[in-house]
């Protein structure tokens, strides 16, 4: 029992211990593919992303999004939903 209580705590202290990484999403609900661009600080991610499908990215704390070909960009946070729907960048409604 308490190798199972240790092993227990040291994985406790390993979570706690590891930086933070959040997934944004962003779904394309577009009949066509989009550009996704995802920058932090200064450092840009590019992702092609197909209609109908759904890409994770990193955003720690935040970010800026924008859409090739799209006016605008959102600043993300962390876990938040976006999606690409009728040419335009959005919050995903919960």
């Amino acid at each position: 029992m308490s190798v199972i209580k240790t092993l227990g705590s040291a994985l406790a202290v390993m979570l706690l211990a590891t930086t933070s990484t959040y997934a944004l999403s962003v779904t394309n609900r577009d009949t066509a593919g989009h550009t996704v661009y995802v920058l932090q600080g200064d450092q840009q991610s590019e992702y092609d992303l197909p209609a109908g499908e759904s890409v994770d990215a990193t955003c720690d704390e935040s970010c800026t999004v924008r859409i090739a070909g799209i006016e605008g960009e959102l600043s993300a946070q962390g876990a938040d939903k976006l999606i690409i729907q009728n040419g335009a960048l959005q919050r995903e409604e919960q």
